[in-house]
């Protein structure tokens, strides 16, 4: 009888990892939205597009989605 009981814990443990498992590859997908802004009340920004693409840039590398829009 024990050895019925530890199958059917090993079985339901072995289970729950292999459906859990893309529950937790979708729950590691990271999205960023970069936004380049120029235009302050207090004057123009010179480089804020190349700012924002090195942003993007680094974002990709590290493993995000990257969205943005550039005027």
């Amino acid at each position: 009888m024990k050895t019925i009981s530890r199958l059917l814990i090993a079985c339901f443990a072995l289970s729950s990892l292999v459906l859990a498992s893309p529950l937790r590859a979708e729950a590691e997908k990271r999205i960023a939205f970069v936004v380049g802004n120029a235009a302050y009340q207090e004057g123009p920004l010179a480089t804020p597009a190349n700012d924002a693409g090195l942003i993007a840039q680094t974002l990709q590398a590290a493993g995000f989605d990257v969205a943005g829009a550039r005027p």
